[in-house]
């Protein structure tokens, strides 16, 4: 798979091991060791948020044009948005999941400080500016238009950057 979100029937599946007598208790279910074991291994990948947007064109004019993602892919109106390694999906919200402008995402980068000042002359209104942080991160936050957040963060340990030791 590369980054075209889930492939019909390529998620993890279960294959069954037979477990010996032992491993089942006194009343003929297994016990948790034994549960395990018939649990195929998923090793994960990678994590893409999803956010709801209103208008997905519009978003991806403002991922595109602000932001400087391209787009991967798009299934109707769900839409994958990928800058550098890391995706970004949008699609309008259904009845199951969150409202619009209730998504979160990180994404870790190599450096911030000039990234900030492209997207920010392209028209980007930061919610909060580049600085370093508490947790060993330099970051900033920028809102898209329908108020989901999106945080932008470099690792500040070992910066050689005036101000940090």
């Amino acid at each position: 798979m590369t980054g075209h979100g889930p492939t019909p029937g390529s998620a993890c599946q279960a294959q069954p091991q037979f477990v010996n007598a032992e491993e089942r208790s006194a009343s003929g279910a297994l016990d948790d060791a034994a549960s395990l074991k018939m649990t195929k291994q998923c090793k994960a990948i990678s994590a893409v948020p999803v956010f709801h947007v209103k208008d997905v064109d519009a978003s991806v004019q403002f991922y595109s044009n602000v932001l400087g993602f391209n787009q991967a892919f798009r299934y109707g109106t769900y839409i994958g948005l990928r800058i550098g390694k890391c995706e970004l999906h949008i699609c309008p919200p259904d009845y199951h999941g969150p409202a619009i402008g209730r998504g979160n995402a990180y994404v870790i980068c190599d450096e911030v400080d000039q990234y900030f000042a492209k997207i920010k002359a392209a028209g980007a209104a930061p919610k909060r500016e580049p600085a370093d942080r508490v947790y060993g991160m330099r970051d900033f936050v920028i809102l898209d238009p329908d108020g989901n957040q999106i945080t932008f963060g470099c690792d500040n340990d070992g910066d050689d950057r005036p101000g940090l030791a």
